[in-house]
């Protein structure tokens, strides 16, 4: 079963993805920032990553 990281620091809409994706079979493990999110990929990589791209607590680099 595929292993889906979702990083969203909206409770509601996390929740939603996350039902719809167990709903098709996969793993789901949500993350509430990017912080988190970052930890989790370096501790137990995912197969696939839903990714908020405005989180507050990442920046891009210039």
């Amino acid at each position: 079963m595929p292993k889906i990281l979702v990083i969203e620091d909206m409770p509601d809409s996390a929740e939603l993805v996350e039902k719809i994706l167990h709903r098709y079979g996969h793993e789901v493990l949500l993350a509430e920032n990017g912080e988190r999110g970052l930890a989790m990929i370096q501790s137990d990589p995912p197969d696939l990553i839903v990714l908020d791209i405005l989180l507050p607590d990442v920046t891009c680099p210039q």
